[in-house]
């Protein structure tokens, strides 16, 4: 081998360890995510901004069901799903539906109009990996739904209403 093959070839070696070492970094939750809910936590009240970017807390004993819609405007995944969630959401009775993006208000409303989606709309701002609002908008599209007493009974990915169905079920019909 001459020099500049081996120095081709050094720098293909070099190359593969640093892509190897980048998606072995995406594929490794813990860099990327933040310390999600999982059911059976308390989740406490929501404090974010309306459509009008006024101050509102949403308290979990105003109603027997909440169901949280976290979506974000430059999520891809969330576009897949917006068909369903609105065919989902105009059929829907029995609890409140608010929809939470980490989104500015106007952003997070223009969203919710294009798909025409019914519902309240809460913005939060992330303050923390750790904070309820990255807790809760860290996932896109994500479900989660809150019993009167605060208690997550369900969370999961924004594509699974049938599960979501089931639970609502359950818990209307023990």
């Amino acid at each position: 081998m001459n020099k500049s093959e081996v120095v081709s070839l050094t720098a293909l070696v070099i190359f593969a360890v640093l892509q190897v070492n980048l998606l072995l970094g995406r594929a490794n939750p813990a860099n990327h995510e933040v310390d999600a809910l999982t059911s059976g936590d308390r989740v406490p009240p929501i404090v974010g901004l309306d459509e009008t970017s006024t101050p509102v807390r949403i308290d979990w004993a105003d109603t027997s069901i909440t169901i949280l819609f976290a979506f974000h405007s430059k999520c891809p995944f969330c576009d897949d799903v917006a068909p369903a969630w609105r065919e989902w959401l105009e059929t829907f009775r029995g609890g409140r539906i608010v929809l939470i993006s980490n989104d500015l208000p106007r952003d997070a409303l223009e969203y919710r109009r294009a798909h025409s989606w019914p519902g309240t709309i809460i913005t939060l701002t992330p303050r923390s990996s750790t904070d309820l609002a990255s807790r809760l908008t860290g996932k896109t599209p994500w479900i989660y739904i809150v019993d009167q007493a605060g208690q997550l009974l369900y969370e999961g990915h924004g594509a699974n209403l049938g599960a979501v169905t089931d639970v609502l079920n359950s818990v209307s019909n023990p």
